[in-house]
């Protein structure tokens, strides 16, 4: 793959602002959970391109849209946050009413405020990025080891992140709530940036290896929703709630080390 790296992230980087742009229009006609969701999604990727992209994008350009786009993203955390406890209470039927009305109100007013945010910065200034990144000379303009190719790239950011996971292994059960919040960042930036650089990864190990990366992230994610949803059911006015959240378990923490050891037995993708 002789890609130059920096071609490649000026193509990826349209491509998810594209789908950025597509989801926040959604979002400012409907509430529909799946609008914040892949919004949030785009912008882990912009994110995920742009700390990758520390070698070869210039510091303060690279810097100045990293913190647009996370404080972009924590706009987005608590309506996604809500989503997710009340879908999970709707297959509690014995939840008390008082307290699904309560997150009910709570949401209605978070996505008011959200979509009104929907109209100014940062949301406002991804056409400037756009516009930025479809200027011919971007590159040259922009970004410094212009002839680094993809494939060297790949290996140089894949895997740091990845020896990082590894670490993680034979610790969860010593692992606080704040490393398993780590550990997740991780999992997702190196599924994000396999999906960067996937036209260097080798196709036969890269599905099994994605895969495996993904249900470890989900299990992960489940035990972080389950932390937020604690919080949030300590907030809620009801004197006796007969609300079932999870709750960390051994079990939950063997099925993460099982998953973990089953992704480090697999051929990573990139070489």
């Amino acid at each position: 793959m002789n890609t130059a790296a920096c071609i490649s992230l000026q193509q990826f980087l349209l491509n998810e602002l594209r789908q950025a742009q597509r989801w926040q229009n959604a979002l400012r006609k409907s509430r529909d959970p799946e609008n914040v969701h892949q919004l949030r999604i785009c912008l882990r990727k912009l994110r995920t391109a742009l700390k990758l992209a520390k070698p070869i994008l210039k510091p303060r350009y690279r810097r100045r849209w990293q913190k647009r786009l996370r404080y972009a993203s924590k706009q987005l955390d608590k309506a996604r946050d809500l989503d997710v406890f009340l879908q999970s209470l709707a297959a509690q039927p014995s939840t008390e009413q008082a307290t699904q009305k309560h997150l009910q109100k709570q949401r209605s007013r978070t996505y008011k405020a959200l979509r009104n945010k929907l109209h100014s910065p940062p949301f406002s200034q991804w056409r400037k990025l756009n516009k930025q990144l479809k200027q011919p000379g971007w590159t040259k303009q922009r970004c410094r080891k212009r002839n680094l190719s993809l494939n060297q790239f790949a290996y140089g950011q894949l895997e740091p992140i990845y020896q990082k996971i590894k670490q993680a292994h034979g610790q969860l059960n010593s692992l606080d709530d704040v490393a398993l919040h780590r550990l997740r960042i991780q999992c997702k930036q190196l599924r994000y940036a396999c999906e960067f650089v996937e036209p260097t990864l080798k196709t036969q190990s890269r599905s099994r290896f994605l895969e495996s990366l993904r249900q470890l992230q989900d299990r992960l994610g489940a035990l972080h929703d389950a932390n937020v949803q604690q919080s949030l059911l300590a907030n809620c006015p009801t004197s006796q709630l007969d609300v079932t959240v999870p709750v960390q378990s051994e079990q939950m923490r063997k099925e993460m080390a099982d998953e973990l050891g089953r992704l480090l037995r697999l051929s990573k993708p990139w070489s």
